[in-house]
């Protein structure tokens, strides 16, 4: 007997199809971002199960199933055409929990009298519900034409066991989202606030991700330095308004208060689900090199890393943009005081980081602030 057939050997098929579902739920979870979340869902299913047409639903806030992605259809005609069928398909899974198989769509009842079945000489049509923790969250329905094959239950199967991977990655892009929404939410809040700082916290986001590149750290802890920078002010908040926007130097008292925005910023997003780096940075954003700064009096490598490049972004922004005491400094000075305050203030090691990103003009770059999600 041949052992070249995977038939010929005990649970060969299933094997393969576990390596498949490893490989697909990594590929799902390679990625926050929502958009990139749907969109390898859609092209892993189209693949896998070789579908000519696709549609991802999820459930809105009113338990209503809207489009997410879609693959050989045209969103915008969807409405057109008459795609009734898929909106009542769609309702039966949602309500019923039930997958649909359909291996010859034109000769069932079900679906035979659909104006675009045959318009479109759909043949095979499948769609499983997306569950979650036990909750239908949207569904994935594909279908193919005559010259694409029949879908049979072992399609089926497969389909419903790509929509559990999804179910996860769907999930955690769509905790992820919302946890940029609420960073936004801060972040606008402290520009609002002040307006002579209005774009710092944008600016300093850019200087930062510049400063991460040239030092080449790994994409999660660009995207963590991200959400930091964007956050590294939050605890202004809490500073009184007439601290925040005094024209001219503040007093000891005042100076007091402006401080506090450090311990401040820790406490405000300790609620918030992000790496507790991402918590500790914004507490020692205003800390120095050389042990000089607040609030903790901590010195050189004790200082966390995006703590040490928000600071060096920080002072540039600072030096570089009008403040109502002063104008921006020029370029060249800028530069002359970063070396300068190398190795009291600030991080040598980072500076030089930036000023070699200047150099090639990255630091003044479009901004396109993604949150790294």
């Amino acid at each position: 007997m041949s052992t070249d057939s995977n038939a010929a050997i005990p649970g060969a098929a299933d094997s393969q199809v576990l390596r498949l579902l490893l490989e697909i739920g990594r590929y799902f979870n390679s990625s926050l971002e929502f958009p990139e979340v749907v969109k390898m869902v859609m092209d892993k299913v189209i693949e896998v199960l070789k579908a000519e047409r696709g549609c991802l639903f999820l459930l809105n806030e009113l338990g209503e199933p809207r489009i997410v992605g879609v693959r050989g259809i045209d969103k915008t005609a969807i409405e057109n055409e008459d795609f009734s069928f898929s909106r009542s398909l769609v309702r039966q899974v949602i309500d019923t929990r039930e997958p649909i198989l359909s291996s010859n769509a034109m000769g069932d009842t079900r679906f035979s009298a659909i104006k675009t079945v045959t318009m479109n000489n759909i043949r095979s049509i499948m769609a499983v519900p997306i569950l979650f923790q036990d909750q239908v969250r949207g569904l994935i329905y594909v279908d193919n034409r005559l010259r694409a094959g029949i879908f049979r239950e072992e399609n089926l199967e497969l389909l419903s066991a790509i929509a559990i991977q999804a179910a996860g990655a769907i999930e955690n892009a769509r905790l992820y989202n919302m946890k940029k929404e609420i960073i936004l939410v801060l972040a606008n809040a402290i520009e609002a606030k002040d307006e002579y700082t209005r774009g710092h916290v944008e600016r300093v986001c850019s200087y930062c991700l510049a400063i991460a590149r040239e030092l080449a750290m790994p994409p999660e802890d660009i995207r963590d330095l991200e959400v930091c920078s964007f956050l590294h002010d939050v605890g202004k908040i809490g500073v009184p308004d007439a601290v925040l926007q005094k024209p001219g130097k503040l007093d000891t008292d005042e100076r007091v208060k402006m401080e506090r925005h450090a311990e401040m910023g820790e406490h405000l997003v300790q609620p918030i689900d992000v790496p507790l780096r991402i918590k500790k940075s914004i507490r020692q954003h205003q800390e120095r090199w050389d042990g000089g700064g607040y609030p903790d009096g901590l010195q050189g490598e004790s200082i966390h890393l995006f703590a040490r490049i928000i600071s060096v972004a920080d002072t540039w922004d600072a030096m570089t943009s009008d403040r109502p005491y002063r104008k921006a400094l020029p370029r060249e000075v800028a530069v002359a005081e970063l070396r300068k305050n190398a190795g009291s203030q600030l991080d040598p090691t980072v500076v030089e980081a930036f000023l070699r990103a200047i150099e090639r003009g990255e630091e003044s770059a479009p901004v396109k602030v993604s949150l790294g999600f």
